[in-house]
């Protein structure tokens, strides 16, 4: 595209000078003529040589030639590594690993954010068989919404970490009041200490390598699976939520919900009490008001306007909380959201966090032959025939 550029540009000054010079000119001048193939020859070697390097550096592309990243563009290359870089090297390479840095700096400021900003994290939770006592232990994975660190991207996309070295003690202690076996634990295998599930029973450390690295792991495909809560940042405040909080709320002041409150029969309750209390119910349910009224089985049968019956096990009334059936339904679209956002994402493997679109062909085709989920080949041959 440059070098397109730059010929149509010199095209576009020989015709300006071209009027100042005799029809005739390269006969009459003969001498000229070398003098002007030496500089065209000149300006095409710059280009080639120093301006087009030049201009595929600041764009990310050049490669590195050295270390365990050689071959790789620079764009490729993790920040970690170009910090090292440009502290250790005294040469083009710090150069390289500068510009690099920079460009990043500036795409940070104009990368999109997701709008889940008032959620810090989600609780995938599931099960396994501890691998020394044999019996099953609960294990849960982490799905970060908001960064932990600079150089994280979880608030552009959420995603699930592992092998995590450090979470803010407030946010680490709210975890532990409902998963009390998710802590720090050293390693022997990786000689390190990192935050991990422990067995229930005897208290041995189930290893991260196999939930989320080894194909038959529990959280392999944790990209999947759904957060069974949330933790969000209500008022300043740490809490837990059914649902990914889009942002902090700084009021709690909200419309009053007047809604008129129905027997089962469609005829009004006309039991004052209890409608006073599904009213505080309904107006409150984001802070998980809890109804004391001794007849529940009066309440499970009202339902609230709009149709949106209340059942037992999976209506909006159940278990002392209120939830709305169209919240259930609004979760339920969300989540499917952020799953269609994470479809666009690698999740295992060296590529991990990176679009389908910006892995090499070599590793799409490692993966349609070794991969037996059908999603990753799916996703792994859409994105090689886009490429033909």
């Amino acid at each position: 595209m440059w070098f397109i550029a730059f010929i149509f540009w010199g095209f576009m000054l020989a015709s300006w000078i071209k009027p100042y010079f005799p029809k005739d000119w390269l006969i009459q001048y003969p001498d000229l003529a070398h003098y002007v193939s030496f500089i065209s020859i000149f300006l095409i070697l710059f280009y080639i040589y120093f301006l087009r390097p030049f201009l595929r550096e600041v764009n990310g592309e050049r490669t590195i030639d050295f270390g365990k990243y050689k071959g790789r563009k620079w764009k490729d290359i993790p920040t970690e590594y170009l910090q090292w870089v440009s502290q250790t090297y005294n040469d083009y390479s710090q150069a390289g690993a500068y510009r690099e840095l920079r460009r990043r700096k500036k795409l940070k400021k104009k990368e999109f954010k997701h709008k889940y900003q008032g959620t810090i994290l989600g609780i995938i939770e599931t099960n396994r068989t501890c691998w020394k006592c044999k019996k099953t232990t609960t294990i849960i994975a982490i799905k970060f919404y908001t960064k932990m660190n600079e150089d994280d991207i979880y608030d552009t996309m959420p995603s699930v970490a592992h092998y995590i070295k450090y979470l803010p003690n407030d946010i680490l202690e709210k975890i532990q009041t409902e998963y009390p076996f998710f802590k720090y634990k050293y390693s022997h295998t990786i000689n390190e200490e990192y935050i991990a599930n422990c067995c229930i029973h005897c208290d041995s450390l189930q290893g991260d390598w196999e939930l989320h690295e080894e194909p038959q792991g529990k959280f392999f495909n944790s990209h999947k699976m759904k957060c069974k809560k949330y933790i969000v940042n209500k008022n300043d405040r740490l809490e837990f939520s059914k649902r990914p909080l889009k942002q902090t709320i700084k009021s709690s002041s909200k419309n009053k919900i007047k809604d008129v409150i129905y027997k089962e029969d469609e005829n009004i309750s006309t039991d004052e009490t209890l409608n006073e209390e599904l009213q505080k119910a309904i107006k409150n349910y984001d802070e998980n008001i809890i109804s004391n009224n001794a007849e529940q089985e009066h309440l499970n049968k009202i339902k609230q306007s709009e149709d949106s019956v209340i059942f037992s096990e999976e209506g909006v009334y159940y278990d002392g909380v209120f939830i709305s059936n169209q919240e259930l339904e609004k979760r339920a679209q969300e989540e499917d959201e952020i799953q269609d956002e994470n479809d666009n994402f690698i999740h295992f493997g060296k590529y991990k966090g990176k679009k389908w679109e910006k892995v090499p062909s070599s590793y799409l085709n490692w993966v349609v032959d070794n991969f037996d989920g059908i999603d990753e080949r799916y996703y792994a041959l859409e994105e090689l025939k886009r490429r033909v």
